[in-house]
């Protein structure tokens, strides 16, 4: 297990899980900047996804 692999799967859980708080805030508040949020944190996570990726084929290529 190399740290590039425990690096995405805590960075992709605590993303969804600020997202889905996020989500579940607004639902119940009724607030569309919580919803704003929500999205933020997924492109935020899936962004954080992309990268390591990146990072991973370039330094495991070799």
């Amino acid at each position: 297990m190399t740290w590039i692999w425990l690096t995405k799967l805590l960075g992709t859980a605590v993303g969804l899980l600020c997202m889905l708080g996020y989500l579940l805030a607004g639902l119940i508040q009724k607030d569309n900047s919580k919803f704003k949020k929500a999205g933020l944190a997924l492109v935020v996570t899936f962004c954080l996804l992309v990268l390591l990726t990146a990072i991973e084929f370039v330094a495991f290529s070799r």
